[in-house]
């Protein structure tokens, strides 16, 4: 294990993000409110809390999203999608 520690090479332009190549690229939710239903669904399935349903009855997305695409994935009326982010 040592030798595979010491002998592995990092990726280029990325220290400490791993030894076999760029990191994947970060993802956000983005809701487009005028399609939402206010379900409730997308909440519902976001292990890390980061959507929730205002007071007019639509979905929006906190800060610091995972980009897991969980929310997505149980949206019916399909008014969730993943965005990259720099």
């Amino acid at each position: 294990m040592a030798g595979f520690l010491s002998g592995g090479k990092r990726a280029e332009g990325y220290p400490g993000k791993g030894f076999f190549g760029k990191p994947e690229p970060l993802r956000r939710a983005v809701v487009n409110r005028e399609i939402c239903m206010g379900c409730g669904d997308c909440c519902s399935v976001c292990v890390y809390r980061r959507i929730r349903i205002d007071s007019r009855g639509k979905a929006y997305v906190k800060q610091r999203c995972s980009g897991c695409g969980a929310c997505m994935n149980a949206c019916s009326s399909h008014a969730i999608t993943m965005i990259d982010i720099d």
